[in-house]
């Protein structure tokens, strides 16, 4: 008898226990993971970060459209039942259990939370650290071809000039995380991440706001925000 109180215990505190951290856990009944999904608006081949993924419904309702999903849940049952219930998508799917707050978070093109109102403005100081981090590392990542022409130099020459406020901004995440990169390879790879990156990084929060920046949408109580 001891052992089941004990049991009942320890699940009552991976159920409750994740609050201290963003939110409970709650089921997201199917209108609203519709509703994410229309509003993220993930074509086939993106990725969609999703933190507190609970028990993988929208992580398994992108996956079926060949969307890449990664969620992050505290709560070790939850996890388990994620990874068995979307087995069948598992080329799609991630699901790992630890603190979102405390690692840094893979590349993607969106985000969907549910925190509770106390985390909305740490959430958002998050997502623009997030995205500068992710702007850096596509300046390193990417090389300035072979100056063979004159036109070709004219041409570069007068797009380093507004690339340059843009490199300056970012330098610090270059410095951290690539100290052999070159100014003109930055100005370039930033310029050539600009050029590629037509639609802006897009976060869906359920429930409650992020208060430093205004929804572009709302949906049934789902905010969208584009950064």
């Amino acid at each position: 008898m001891e052992i089941l109180w004990l049991i009942g215990i320890i699940v009552v505190l991976m159920f409750c226990g994740v609050v201290a951290f963003g939110a409970p856990f709650l089921p997201t009944l199917s209108k609203r993971v519709e509703d994410a999904v229309e509003l993220l608006d993930l074509k086939p081949g993106q990725t969609l970060l999703e933190l507190g993924s609970g028990d993988g419904r929208l992580l398994k309702a992108v996956a079926k459209k060949g969307v890449y999903a990664i969620g992050y849940e505290l709560n070790p049952i939850l996890v388990v039942y994620t990874y068995l219930s979307t087995w069948r998508y598992r080329k799609y799917v991630t699901v790992k259990c630890r603190s979102y707050w405390h690692i840094k978070w893979p590349q993607s093109d969106a985000m969907y939370v549910f925190l509770l109102n106390p985390y909305m403005s740490k959430l958002h100081k998050k997502v623009v650290q997030y995205l500068d981090y992710s702007d850096a590392i596509s300046l390193q990542s990417a090389k300035p071809p072979a100056r063979n022409s004159l036109f070709g130099n004219f041409r570069r020459f007068l797009s380093d000039t507004q690339d340059r406020v843009r490199y300056v901004r970012l330098l610090p995440f270059l410095k951290k995380n690539n100290k052999n990169h070159t100014k003109q390879d930055g100005l370039y790879a930033q310029r050539k991440f600009a050029s590629s990156s037509k639609s802006k990084y897009k976060v869906v929060s359920f429930a409650f706001e992020i208060t430093e920046k205004k929804p572009v949408k709302t949906k049934n109580g789902m905010f969208l925000y584009k950064y």
